[in-house]
């Protein structure tokens, strides 16, 4: 898995937030590169994960979640 990241301190603080939540949520992180727009097979995958998530956690801003960047 490859990450970018501005800097190691950024870096620290992502893996600190993650870090406090793994006794309550699984975290399988995945990425779409984009160039600027979102093509329509990327926006169906990503709203089908969320739809699977909200079938389980019954939250339906899972969706939503996944398109923040």
């Amino acid at each position: 898995m490859h990450c970018k990241f501005q800097d190691s301190t950024e870096q620290d603080r992502q893996i600190l937030q993650i870090g406090q939540h793994t006794h309550t949520h699984i975290f399988y992180p995945f990425a779409i590169e984009t160039a600027g727009t979102w093509h329509e097979m990327a926006i169906e995958l990503t709203q089908e994960i969320g739809r699977r998530i909200t079938t389980i956690t019954e939250d339906t801003r899972e969706t939503t979640f996944l398109f923040h960047y």
